[in-house]
């Protein structure tokens, strides 16, 4: 899927049933492990440390997989400026305010400061836990999306 703009972003059928189910549990599985929220915050600098050569190519297929779903919408940069604080951090009420577009730039804010910034998904936007606040809060509005859908194709039937 190409990128597109966030007001035009939608997911695939991919999305939904393989990348995002095995992106929430790669997110939450390093949110819930003292050990590797460590491990990634020492990338890229490990200096051959091959401990965790499986995590680092999930994370790799995470980073490739979203631009490949369009997840990384190209017009972030209408939404968020590199010095803005509130996407880098991503805290929980902020998170919960956002329209779904402003939650889309957020979540492309990231993976572009990573292509500006090498590793900085690793050693920042993964281990603080922002990443996984907004997939959640993904996760929340796109289960709404599907239910109106499906309620509205039931009215309709």
């Amino acid at each position: 899927m190409e990128s597109c703009k966030a007001s035009e972003w939608k997911p695939s059928a991919s999305f939904k049933t393989v990348y995002f189910p095995r992106a929430i549990k790669l997110l939450r599985s390093i949110s819930n492990s003292p050990e590797l929220i460590e491990w990634c915050k020492g990338y890229p600098y490990r200096g051959g440390d091959n401990s965790h050569i499986q995590l680092e190519r999930e994370i790799n297929w995470f980073t490739e997989t979203s631009y490949s779903e369009g997840l990384v919408v190209k017009d972030y940069g209408d939404y968020y400026s590199p010095c803005d604080r509130e996407p880098h951090n991503a805290e929980q009420k902020w998170v919960e305010q956002l329209s779904f577009e402003q939650l889309l730039a957020a979540i492309a804010y990231h993976f572009r400061m990573d292509h500006f910034c090498f590793g900085s998904m690793e050693n920042d936007s993964i281990p603080s836990g922002a990443m996984l606040r907004l997939y959640e809060e993904l996760n929340k509005r796109l289960a709404c999306l599907q239910t109106e859908v499906e309620c509205k194709n039931a009215t309709h039937s």
